[in-house]
């Protein structure tokens, strides 16, 4: 390919672009960068390295699975109260003490929160957790299911519960039956509140 000739006004002149094209090509980027110095650039793709880890689908189950909150005082097993909870479906997280407990609550979603009386050495009158957990939100408030055993509780007493502000209430004798305790609970609390708790979503979104 022959060497383009460019007429300039006073004289023929040998076209730059032809002689040193990648020359004068970096030339003209380096140009335009600099008018375009305060230009927004746009975003960058997106990040798809995380299709190749493994795990993320599992952890995406994971997630998925509600999250029961268990809080017990000393001298009381927890162990029973998780294994039963988990064969319902449940992942189970736990807590040491009322402040911790609090943390948790603030930053972490729980389908369930399962409290003996006796976590954390206070009163319920003065208990961190009873009262945060009753003070709640009613939109948050009405997703949890707030469980308090105690020894002088009476089992499924839904009115001493109501004035507790709780879901339900289980004395520790009764512990041994929490499966069967939870699962008519559950549906009693389903078929009374159920179709309230969806009046109340479908409104909100409204």
């Amino acid at each position: 390919m022959g060497i383009v000739m460019r007429k300039g006004q006073d004289t023929d002149q040998l076209d730059a672009f032809a002689l040193f094209p990648d020359l004068m090509q970096n030339l003209a980027g380096a140009d335009q960068e600099k008018k375009g110095e305060n230009c927004v650039l746009p975003p960058s793709p997106p990040d798809l390295s995380w299709l190749s880890k493994e795990g993320y689908e599992e952890q995406e189950r994971v997630e998925d699975i509600p999250t029961a909150l268990i809080l017990m005082g000393n001298g009381h097993e927890k162990d029973s109260f998780s294994s039963d909870l988990q064969e319902l479906g449940y992942r189970i997280e736990s807590a040491d003490t009322p402040a911790e407990a609090v943390n948790k609550l603030k930053f972490s979603d729980f389908a369930a929160i399962l409290m003996h009386v006796g976590f954390g050495s206070e009163s319920l009158a003065e208990s961190a957790v009873h009262n945060y957990l009753t003070w709640l939100p009613t939109a948050k408030r009405r997703t949890l299911f707030y469980i308090l055993v105690g020894p002088d509780f009476r089992t499924l007493y839904g009115l001493e519960a109501l004035s507790l502000s709780v879901n339900l209430v289980i004395n520790d004798a009764d512990a041994e039956q929490l499966k069967a305790i939870l699962r008519k609970s559950f549906r009693d609390y389903e078929e009374l509140f159920g179709p309230l708790v969806e009046a109340l979503d479908g409104y909100g979104e409204k």
